[in-house]
């Protein structure tokens, strides 16, 4: 049997291959694919008995692949937000998991598929169009505040004065124009919680607020130097790999 994982949480994806070993040992996992991009091109290359999919990606939502994609497979849903849960059964789903994965759970879920095997998947075109519907209704929210302690009290952080947010020392902050706040997330949670379209993940240190940047530099090999309003001393350098995707994400 060979599983697609898509799946872009590091501790996420060694679970599914943990509970997957043990549970069926004789199945072949493919991944983990940590992007729409990444398992778009696995679908395209290659056949697959069965998928794993975290419904929210770092750079969208899994459910796109449905629209550019013929997924011929069926798919278990795995993600940390149940609001996806009825859109995720209206496709062709076998299950839906919900994180942390419990082994009970998932055996469920794989012996569902092994009673659901050999039947008729819904058309192409239906699930594109549906889909898409889907999607252009979606509200996602998104974080607005943060709540932070400072000393022995609450203080509360609006994600609109959040100049840059930095991993650091094994820890995040979320760099304000005065001064710093430590919070309880990584940088991967961070960046699925906050806004896409106002925060970008310019590299694995920082993630940086689209009206804080001040300034635009050409750096050395095709990369981008940024200037953030307020901030002295942050060597915020957009890497490679992302350079072209930082310009898309201006442009928006």
């Amino acid at each position: 049997m060979k599983v697609l994982l898509v799946e872009d949480e590091p501790l996420a994806a060694e679970r599914v291959r943990q509970l997957l070993e043990a549970l069926r040992p004789g199945w072949t996992l493919i991944g983990p694919a940590t992007s729409l991009r990444e398992a778009s091109l696995l679908l395209q290359s290659a056949s697959f008995d069965l998928a794993f999919f975290d419904i929210h990606l770092s750079d969208g939502l899994s459910l796109q692949l449905f629209e550019s994609n013929r997924v011929t497979c069926p798919v278990i849903f795995t993600t940390a937000y149940d609001q996806y849960a009825v859109r995720a059964f209206r496709l062709h789903s076998v299950d839906y998991l919900l994180k942390p994965l419990d082994k009970e759970d998932f055996e469920q879920a794989l012996a569902h598929f092994e009673q659901q095997k050999g039947r008729q998947l819904p058309e192409v075109t239906d699930l594109k169009a549906l889909v898409k519907s889907l999607l252009s209704e979606e509200k996602l929210v998104y974080k607005e505040r943060f709540i932070v302690k400072v000393g022995d009290k609450l203080k509360s952080v609006s994600t609109e004065d959040i100049r840059l947010i930095l991993s650091a020392d094994k820890a995040c902050f979320l760099q304000l124009s005065d001064r710093r706040y430590p919070v309880d997330f990584t940088l991967d949670q961070l960046e699925k919680q906050l806004d896409p379209r106002k925060f970008y993940r310019i590299n694995r240190k920082y993630l940086v607020h689209i009206d804080a940047i001040r300034e635009i530099h050409a750096w050395f090999n095709s990369r981008w130097k940024l200037e953030i309003t307020g901030i002295e001393g942050e060597e915020l350098i957009v890497s490679r790999e992302k350079s072209a995707d930082f310009k898309r994400w201006l442009d928006q």
